[in-house]
């Protein structure tokens, strides 16, 4: 009964101008362009003025994109990711990260969300390596935190007060981190399973 009613409610406004127009009435008189833009621009800034600054000047630009038409050349787009796969086949995230800041990029959006994503994946990647080589098996924080102590001692550098890979990895040379990672880590796992085994970070 309640939805019927939320229906009726819904198309009453229509139902009373489609009787108006039966009725001889015209369109123009529902129409008042002054109202209209007063509605429009009063939302608008109601709802800039709930807002910071910085946040009503970062939405200009995506709502300009939205009226704008950028052709994309399918051949280019799909030789792009075709480029970034093989990248990432040879090389791992830093290839793919290389890929991304050494070149440039035709898709801009897509390239803030592959940095972003990349930066998340390769903090989470390296962290599970470098616990690999401290001797966890399972790599989950719950068993063990990484010993940024022991780690200085590896790389030749004082980590004391550093508590995250991620800084680490801004302060000192990622690919010299890496390396450093990646040989610990396959003596550490040669030694559980008395095998090889590959590590692509």
């Amino acid at each position: 009964m309640f939805q019927i009613l939320s229906i009726l409610i819904l198309f009453s406004p229509f139902l009373v101008l489609a009787v108006t127009l039966l009725l001889g009435g015209e369109l123009s008189l529902f129409i008042n362009y002054p109202s209209i833009l007063f509605v429009i621009a009063g939302t608008f800034t109601a709802g800039a003025a709930s807002l910071p600054l910085d946040v009503v000047a970062r939405t200009l630009k995506p709502i300009s994109l939205a009226f704008s038409y950028k052709h994309v050349n399918l051949h280019e787009f799909v030789e792009f990711f075709n480029r970034l796969s093989v990248s990432f086949r040879r090389d791992g995230l830093f290839g793919l990260e290389r890929e991304i800041t050494g070149k440039k990029v035709p898709y801009e959006g897509i390239k803030r969300a592959l940095e972003k994503d990349l930066d998340v994946k390769v903090y989470i990647g390296v962290a599970k390596a470098l616990k690999i080589a401290q001797g966890y098996k399972n790599t989950h924080n719950r068993f063990g935190t990484i010993d940024f102590k022991e780690f200085g001692k590896w790389i030749g550098e004082d980590l004391a007060g550093i508590a995250t890979i991620k800084r680490v990895l801004e302060l000192y040379d990622r690919v010299m981190i890496v390396n450093v990672i990646e040989k610990r880590a396959k003596k550490m796992l040669f030694k559980w399973f008395k095998k090889e085994i590959e590590i692509v970070c």
